[in-house]
């Protein structure tokens, strides 16, 4: 627990490799406990270690198969690998649990799972903004079509609005300029939502309006950002890096 605690103080201040340090002797004393796997894969996200971060959240999907942010960071790295058939059938897969009676019975204050779909908006739509972002590269668009009904206008959304308003965009209720105009006191910055409006194009067809906005997100400040951590990858593939 000191360990964990140790390296999520790290990890607040951008130390990521310190943390990644103490996550793995957290699982040396604890091997069969999900979270510093968890933990450790999702900070090698931030530091670009994807076959690593793969490789960890695998092991804790064995070991936490109803965890929420598990199932979460496992799909987006799956993304991040250009695995996009991968990535949403595991986001979905987490979908299919959220009215789960054991997930339901799994939920706790330090155990988010997959029934946190059902029961709260704002989780329900960062997940949905990957999952649909997943489809659509995988070519699955009826898919992403039907999973986009259920966002509508006006939604409780506490935590994650870009994510929902990026889904908002996809549906035609909110314009590029709405979404790219970030004021200070905005909910989100930009490399969230641009993020989301340079996928869309990238799949429209739309590559050079597309490679526009991921240049200026991966431009960036706010690093460790998924977003940006995703137009840089997406930037090295279109330039075939």
């Amino acid at each position: 627990e000191l360990l964990l605690a140790a390296a999520r103080a790290r990890w607040t201040s951008w130390q990521y490799r310190q943390a990644i340090d103490l996550y793995t002797r957290a699982i040396e004393l604890a091997p069969d406990d999900w979270r510093p796997r968890t933990f450790r894969g999702i900070r090698q996200v931030s530091v670009r270690e994807f076959d690593g971060a793969v490789r960890d959240l695998e092991v804790a999907r064995t070991l936490a198969p109803l965890n929420y942010d598990v199932s979460y960071y496992l799909g987006f790295t799956y993304f991040l690998h250009g695995r996009f058939d991968d990535a949403a059938d595991e986001l979905l897969r987490c979908f299919d649990l959220a009215d789960n009676p054991a997930a339901r019975a799994a939920q706790s204050y330090e155990f988010r799972s997959c029934s946190l779909i059902a029961e709260d908006t704002s989780w329900r739509v960062a997940i949905t903004d990957w999952t649909v972002r997943s489809l659509r590269r995988a070519g699955r668009h009826e898919e992403a079509l039907q999973l986009l009904d259920t966002i509508t206008p006006g939604m409780p959304v506490r935590s994650s609005v870009g994510y929902y308003h990026d889904l908002l965009f996809y549906k035609g209720y909110m314009t590029e300029e709405q979404l790219l105009s970030i004021d200070e006191g905005a909910p989100y910055t930009f490399e969230t939502v641009g993020y989301g409006v340079a996928n869309w194009y990238l799949v429209e067809g739309e590559t050079a309006r597309a490679i526009e906005i991921l240049e200026k997100v991966a431009a960036h400040p706010r690093w460790p950002g998924y977003g940006r951590i995703a137009a840089e990858v997406d930037l090295a593939r279109l330039s075939g890096d």
